[in-house]
């Protein structure tokens, strides 16, 4: 299975909990086989602005700062690195903020980025979370895409309560991580 997590919300944020949920989460799926990916953007949940490099340092892992290649002879910088086998993208914002960022343009960004994620990547579950326009248009754009074995209707799996109307019977709610930090993941069966 192959599975991809999107959003503007950063998936290495230590203070949130969502971010750290999800990060768990794909951890273990990767742990057992599966092929998981990540695209986010530096929007944290502290209240003060935080830079990427202040969050990756304490994780002291290898990154490599890169430059995307985006329509008609644009660029982006984008981060990879690796993170207990998950590959990791992010997508440096001005503000980590998410009411300063992303902005349109970032926003633009971010959304091309996640389709070429998509292009070459096929993810056959894709997971998000967030209400922001552009988590909103990622919801839509993946909807659009065809998913091997997925009812259209029931392929995002978000912690946004809207969007679980319609999630097939194969997909059940399970809780309590083993940190503790969260109550409710939308997860496949087997």
């Amino acid at each position: 299975m192959r599975l991809l997590f999107s959003s503007i919300h950063c998936y290495l944020d230590p203070s949130s909990g969502a971010a750290l949920c999800t990060r768990e989460l794909l951890e273990l799926l990767a742990a057992r086989g599966a092929d998981c990916r990540v695209l986010t953007t530096g929007i944290l949940d502290p209240e003060r602005e935080t830079s990427l490099d202040e969050v990756l340092a304490t994780l002291e892992l290898p990154t490599q700062r890169l430059q995307a290649e985006l329509g008609p002879g644009g660029s982006a910088e984008v981060i990879d690195l690796g993170v207990n086998g998950v590959p990791v993208t992010l997508m440096p914002t001005a503000s980590s903020r998410a009411e300063r960022s992303p902005d349109p343009r970032e926003s633009a960004i971010f959304l091309e980025l996640a389709d070429q994620v998509f292009d070459r990547f096929r993810p056959d579950v894709p997971l998000t979370y967030g209400g922001h326009p552009a988590s909103l248009e990622l919801m839509r754009r993946a909807r659009q895409r065809p998913a091997p074995g997925v009812p259209r209707h029931g392929r995002i799996l978000s912690q946004k309560p809207q969007v679980h109307a319609g999630i097939r019977p194969g997909l059940v709610r399970r809780g309590n991580c083993a940190r503790g930090a969260c109550t409710n993941h939308l997860v496949p069966t087997t």
